[in-house]
This record gives structure tokens, sequence and C-alpha cells, in this order.
């Protein structure tokens, strides 16, 4: 039987410009996130998640955060008649995650998870999600396609592979200590979002770990998404004051500038 080792996790989840946290333990007898609640408020601006803990030394550790799986629909853009660039049709992608971020070791690069089939068998990396995946219109060119949403995820900063991410010490007879910094960009919205740790010798998954990690928002955030949502009619309204208000006080302002 396959001895069992006992990630202990430690996540220290800061603001990179003061977000608010809140100290929401959970006890999980393979993981421990602390806190495991990032909130957003109206400062926010992206958060830092550092996970360590033990493995045999023979194993790598290869960490993954992921969001829940949707539907992701786009318009594609081209000419008409040659002239006009415009909406031509919409694509959607289902079974994706909202957002995707690897964080590998030295001896694991983002062309070896995107080459070796045994990582697609694994499902791990950005070829494994476009082996899931599916595309609407069924006629259109998944490889092309995905290439190009893989590039607008990228971008937005909520697809995104790290290598050298994960770094190693001795610990004692047989085990290794290990550590990953994970970004959680400001883009990244509210939600629920997974951890997990997969521990992995020769080319096989030893075991994983995984822990939820929770994103909300909080104060003037909450209250605009709630009017926008909920009260679309008020946000609309109150939208167009703001719109008004700051065209006055900048024709204010230029006209004064304008004076001297």
């Amino acid at each position: 039987m396959l001895k069992r080792f006992i990630l202990v996790a430690t996540v220290v989840v800061a603001g990179l410009s003061g977000p608010a946290m809140a100290s929401n333990v959970a006890h999980n007898a393979a993981m421990h996130l602390e806190p495991n609640l990032i909130l957003i408020g109206a400062s926010y601006n992206g958060a830092r998640v550092s996970l360590s803990g033990e493995v045999p030394r023979d194993a790598e550790v290869l960490v993954r955060l992921s969001g829940e799986m949707k539907d992701d629909t786009f318009l594609e853009k081209g000419r008409v008649l040659g002239i006009l660039w415009m909406n031509k049709k919409m694509i959607t992608f289902h079974h994706i995650p909202k957002t995707y971020q690897v964080y590998s070791p030295p001896s694991i690069t983002a062309s070896d998870l995107s080459d070796d089939p045994r990582w697609q068998n694994l499902g791990i990396g950005f070829s494994a999600l476009k082996t899931q995946a599916t595309l609407t219109p069924l006629e259109e060119d998944m490889e092309l396609q995905f290439k190009e949403f893989l590039k607008l995820k990228t971008s937005e900063g909520l697809y995104a592979f790290h290598e050298n991410a994960i770094t190693y010490q001795n610990a004692g007879e047989g085990i290794k200590s290990f550590q990953c910094d994970l970004t959680i960009p400001c883009a990244v919205p509210q939600g629920s979002y997974t951890v997990t740790a997969f521990i992995l010798k020769d080319g096989e998954i030893l075991e994983t770990d995984n822990q939820q990690l929770k994103i909300e928002e909080t104060g003037l955030p909450t209250v605009i998404s709630s009017l926008a949502f909920n009260h679309s009619v008020i946000y609309g309204i109150l939208a167009t004051l703001i719109a008004i208000g700051a065209g006055l006080v900048t024709g204010v302002f230029f006209k004064k500038a304008g004076a001297h």
C-alpha cells in the first residue's frame, strides 16, 4: 500500500495594494489553507498565495489553480464586402474553466506539458483543456480557435503557466519540503477556486490534494455589482449622473486652465 504523505500547506494571502482579508480557516487532512477566503474591496489589486508542504524526496510537485467549468462565448470579427470590419458570428467554448494556472518545478516545462501525451492523459496543462473542451459551431477549427482563445485568456491574466515556480529543500530522511508562490490577478472574478497539488513520480500521479479557495466582493464593489445585476434602472441612472457630473467638473477645470 502506498504510504500517504500528508501535505501541510500554509497559504498567506496578501493584497498587492492592501485588499481586505478574512481568517476563515479550513481544516483538511491533506492540505491546509490559511485563510481560504479573499475579500475584494475597493482597493483590491490582486493577491498572493504561498503554498508549502512535504513530499517524498524522489517525487515532483505540480500545482494547479482552476475555476469552475463554464461556457465562454466570443464574437468573431471579420471583413464584410471587403470593406467593413464587423462581428460575423458567435463561437462558444463549452466545459472550460474560467481561470487556469499551472505552477511547475524546474524539471517540468510548458513544452513538456504540451508535447508529452502522458500529461494530457493525466488531465494537466493547456493541451488537456483543449481535449476536454467542445466548440460550437461544430465545423469550426478547434486548433485555430483554441489558440486564439488561449491568447486572449493569457493576456487577461486568467490563464498562465509559471515555470520554475516550485522550489525544494531537504526536510529529513526520504522527504523534502516544497514551496510555491501563486499570484491571483485582479482580473480573477469572485467565486470558488480549487488549488490542487499533484505529487508525481515517473509520470504517475502518486496523490492529489485539493482545497477550495473563495474570492468574494465586499464593500463598494458589492453595492455596484448588486445594482448592475439586480437594479439595472437605478444603476443606469446613477451611471448617467456620474458621467454628467464628471463632464461638468472637467469642463470647469479646463475653462479655468485656459483663462491663465
